[in-house]
């Protein structure tokens, strides 16, 4: 008698998971008035949360975006020209060259089997934490207008989406920031005072 109960609280219970799943991966469905989407970022926007100040870095972040969001694995030459135009950066004058310095690095390794008789690589367990940790997001160190210079020096203005203007102000330690010249515009110290 207690394995039939138990067995219809199985089948209800799996029933019951098996519509929670249906309607999380049905991305058109309406639950309760809204719809529900999930959108995925794009490869623009994950560069933007990282400093990347050369083409070596910037091949290791995409080669992340690749496999951790794309979920593709391993990667070819290929894909990291596909997705250097997606993100719509200048393509490296020579791409092998850039992963050869992380495989150096020990950021990438080359992968065990080919993909489409094309040689393959992945990340190594170094680079996906160098890209998580050490390829920060160039929204730190940020101020807004108006707050408290805590560093006398050249402060840089830096637009809304994260990117440089080529503009700087002069503030010292103790003053507000003054305003930017467009809302939603930030500051970063570039060049602190030598006292």
């Amino acid at each position: 008698m207690e394995n039939v109960n138990l067995e219809q609280r199985i089948s209800l219970l799996e029933e019951r998971l098996n519509k929670i799943e249906s309607k999380l991966l049905d991305t058109g469905t309406e639950s309760s008035g809204q719809l529900m989407t999930i959108k995925k970022m794009s490869i623009k926007e994950f560069l933007m949360t990282k400093t990347l100040d050369d083409d070596v870095k910037r091949t290791l972040a995409i080669s992340y975006f690749i496999e951790h969001v794309e979920n593709t694995k391993p990667f070819t030459a290929a894909d990291l020209k596909k997705a250097f135009r997606l993100a719509k950066i200048k393509l490296p004058s020579n791409i092998n060259d850039k992963i050869n310095m992380n495989i150096r690095a020990g950021r990438i390794m080359e992968a065990e089997e080919k993909k489409e008789s094309k040689k393959a690589w992945e990340l190594t367990a170094t680079g996906e934490v160098f890209v998580e940790k050490e390829l920060k997001s160039p929204m730190k160190n940020i101020l807004k207008p108006g707050e408290i210079t805590q560093k006398s020096g050249q402060y840089e203005i830096i637009g809304q989406r994260g990117g440089k203007t080529g503009k700087e102000i002069t503030s010292v330690k103790g003053k507000p920031l003054p305003p930017t010249p467009k809302a939603g515009s930030f500051y970063k110290l570039v060049d602190p005072t030598k006292h």
